[in-house]
């Protein structure tokens, strides 16, 4: 729970990640151990045990999140071991040790890539939000929480090879869809999604939302210009910044229409 194990990842209040190498003989296994210390604010605790919930650490909480993504087969980091500690029945620490996904994350890829590469992270993010919107499983997307298992030069045509990490966000079970719910996580990914160097351009925001947009085939979710529209609402109301439509126009809607 707290040796000094390993190489020191990140730190913040509360939880660190330490980076453990083993040597296999011609090789070198490579595993994440994510450590958390708790301190629950009071609204939440009631909120769990009022629902029948058991109070875990995050760590744990992680970890069903990441089950939860495996029973919908969605390629996700694989975890080897987890446990907690508790006090008089309250979690005060964990951890959770995940293998190595290896491969880049989207966003340093998005740091180095040109336009076109670009474009096929915006597409492939989108398109991977709504698959997991219509799985049940509400969750925002930052490109930082991605990794691209592939070299996305090593074939330019097919889609890119994505697993989910850091899953500290995720939920603990499958939701009613919801319309709202698309809204307000489309919303929480554009917050993301607008703080990236370099900046998304208006053509590559649309790529996204083009894309996710394009996996509901079954009409549960209405135009480009309504979806558009409501979650661009939404995040004003998040951060009070101007959203990532200001000043599109339907006429630009409609020259992005879901056949192109």
């Amino acid at each position: 729970m707290r040796s000094d194990i390993g190489e020191l990842v990140s730190f913040e209040e509360g939880r660190e990640v330490r980076r453990i190498s083993i040597d296999c003989g011609n090789i070198t296994e490579r595993f994440y151990v994510k450590r958390n210390w708790d301190d629950f604010p009071s609204d939440w605790i009631f909120k769990k045990l009022a629902r029948g919930k058991l109070l875990h650490n995050m760590a744990y909480n992680e970890l069903i999140a990441i089950r939860l993504l495996e029973s919908q087969n969605f390629p996700v980091m694989k975890p080897v071991a987890w446990g907690e500690r508790r006090i008089l029945g309250f979690p005060c620490e964990g951890f959770l040790l995940v293998k190595e996904v290896v491969g880049k994350d989207a966003s340093e890829y998005w740091q180095s890539g040109d336009t076109q590469l670009r474009r096929r992270i915006m597409q492939d993010a989108g398109t991977m939000m709504a698959r997991l919107h219509q799985a049940g499983i509400f969750d925002w997307v930052r490109l930082k929480d991605i990794i691209c298992a592939s070299n996305p030069q090593d074939d330019t045509n097919s889609p890119l090879n994505f697993v989910l990490i850091d899953r500290t966000c995720s939920r603990d079970r499958l939701e009613s869809f919801s319309a709202d719910r698309c809204y307000n996580c489309l919303a929480q990914s554009y917050g993301f999604l607008l703080k990236l160097t370099p900046a998304p351009t208006r053509r590559e925001i649309l790529e996204f939302t083009r894309s996710y947009l394009r996996e509901f085939k079954d009409g549960r979710l209405n135009s480009l210009q309504e979806l558009m529209f409501k979650t661009n609402r939404r995040l004003h109301q998040l951060s009070l910044q101007p959203g990532p439509f200001q000043g599109i126009t339907l006429i630009d809607c409609s020259d992005w229409s879901l056949d192109q």
